[in-house]
């Protein structure tokens, strides 16, 4: 009687199993991602619309570059819904906008850079902020 050589079945069952552990592992830290839901989405598309409305503005850049934020909280507070509460801030493009928004929300920031208008050559960032009440 000749013996038959069992190691391939092994090496088979063995990279099978290596397999399921590696596919076990990729499915549990997808699992662990959060994702981005649509409402997310939407308020990041809604602040992209609002500043670029604001960016296209020469009078509302002449705001910004003067440090001037309440024409442009005007103008966002027509254009955003009734359930969102928000806060915009100035600065140096190079410094950190510091915003008064509240611990313990999600909070939503998008910022734009205003470099100069007609008259003025200045650069300053808009930091905006959105967050549910």
């Amino acid at each position: 009687m000749r013996r038959k050589n069992k190691k391939g079945w092994i090496r088979i069952v063995e990279a099978f199993l290596a397999v399921l552990i590696v596919m076990g592992a990729v499915v549990i830290i997808m699992a662990r991602q959060p994702v981005q839901s649509s409402a997310d989405n939407q308020i990041y598309e809604r602040q992209t619309q609002i500043l670029e409305i604001i960016r296209n503005n020469n009078s509302l850049r002449s705001n910004i570059l003067d440090g001037k934020t309440y024409n442009v909280d005007d103008i966002i507070v027509a254009m955003i819904p009734s359930s969102w509460n928000f806060t915009t801030s100035i600065c140096d493009i190079n410094d950190i906008c510091s915003a008064n928004v509240p611990l313990g929300k999600d909070i939503y920031t998008k910022e734009i850079i205003i470099s100069s208008n007609l008259t003025l050559y200045s650069t300053k960032k808009l930091r905006f902020s959105v967050w549910m009440r």
